[in-house]
């Protein structure tokens, strides 16, 4: 999932200063990209520490249990040790590739956040450096960087330039598709005999059908690397061949779990059945609440399983292979509507005022245009 996470977001960065990369709008270009230099720190991290604050208060009167963190002798010490958290959170994007850095305290989901923040600066600094190069220019030095991003072990960077990668193509598919549009009844008047039109129809229905159909298998592929296992991978046909073949310098799942990712995004940009599922109104609304959701989770996980797991382990336990998928469909029908709860009123309370907190600062710190004088 933080994969497909880290290529997204590389998507949804490098869409709109692509846009205007193609649209040759260098001025608007320069101010998309300090804009969002300026606002990236306060959109992660803000939110962040709010939800680190609350998860430290949770903590010190005992209603959130977690092995990161434990109640401190009063509450001024337990705010002190939530500040040098965040402190220690903000400083983890000097070292955010450093597999011997600990997890953060309280809420251990929040290592993506540095790692966000790293990759995001530079992925625009790829932006902007690529900018003015011709279209085919900029892909192919597009993909030696990032061929030299995975080759020197620096996955989440090869997440987010590939995540651009996937942008530009998905807008140079849409021109060229647009393009073809404005072009078709012209191209219809010129074929005049049927059968020739016949044959054209038939094999763009073919080729059109081979394509979906390779993209469809990448998606399960993808999925398929998705569900590696923690343990005794040996037994699983297919992931045992996987793990066998791992490329260097790597070990284990993490580089096929980046791989299966692209299949999957990939393939969602490509078939217009599997873009479908994310247009539909539940699927909007869960992405606009995803960061918050992300955010909250543990909070509530932390809260809610020291009560139930001791129900659902006295009642269902996990000793047998119905127990263990009852137990799992349990606890998603108990902790989810209240996560998904929890994280629309921290979008609605935190998320949207940070965002339009950050508009704000930035307007306030911005170097005021001078006027002209005819």
């Amino acid at each position: 999932m933080v994969h497909i996470f880290f290529i997204i977001s590389g998507f949804v960065l490098a869409y709109k200063p692509i846009k205007q990369i193609h649209a040759q709008q260098y001025a608007a270009l320069a101010s998309t990209l300090s804009s969002s230099v300026f606002r990236r720190a306060v959109r992660l991290f803000l939110p962040s520490f709010i939800t680190l604050f609350i998860m430290a208060v949770a903590v010190y009167y005992g209603l959130s249990t977690t092995r990161y963190a434990f109640p401190l002798y009063s509450l001024s010490a337990q705010i002190t040790h939530w500040w040098e958290t965040c402190w220690y959170l903000v400083q983890t994007s000097w070292s955010w590739d450093d597999p011997s850095i600990p997890q953060p305290r309280y809420n251990p989901a929040l290592w993506t956040i540095p790692v966000e923040f790293a990759q995001s600066l530079l992925l625009f600094l790829v932006i902007l450096g690529l900018s003015h190069c011709a279209i085919n220019m900029r892909l192919i030095l597009l993909a030696g960087i990032t061929a030299f991003c995975f080759y020197s072990a620096e996955l989440h960077a090869v997440e987010f330039l590939g995540g651009m990668f996937i942008a530009e193509v998905t807008l140079l598919q849409s021109r060229s598709a647009n393009l073809a549009n404005q072009l078709l009844p012209i191209s219809k008047e010129t074929i005049t005999i049927k059968d020739k039109e016949c044959t054209k129809e038939c094999g763009s229905c073919t080729k059109s059908t081979l394509i979906t159909a390779f993209w469809l298998l990448n998606f399960i592929s993808g999925l398929f690397i998705a569900s590696w296992t923690n343990e005794h991978i040996d037994e699983v046909r297919g992931l045992s061949f996987l793990d066998s073949h791992t490329p260097e310098p790597y070990v284990g799942q993490r580089v096929w779990f980046c791989l299966g990712a692209f299949q999957i995004v990939a393939a969602c940009t490509q078939v217009f059945f599997l873009q479908s599922l994310f247009n539909t109104p539940v699927a909007q609304y869960l992405g606009n609440i995803s960061y918050s959701l992300y955010l909250m989770h543990n909070l509530c996980l932390t809260i809610l399983e020291p009560i139930f797991v001791p129900i659902f382990d006295f009642y269902i336990g996990k000793n047998s292979f119905w127990g263990r998928h009852l137990y799992w469909a349990m606890g998603l029908a108990i902790y989810l509507p209240i996560i998904l709860c929890a994280a629309d009123i921290f979008w609605r309370v935190v998320d949207v005022p940070t965002v339009k907190f950050a508009r704000w600062l930035e307007g306030k710190c911005l170097q005021p245009v001078p006027s002209v004088r005819p």
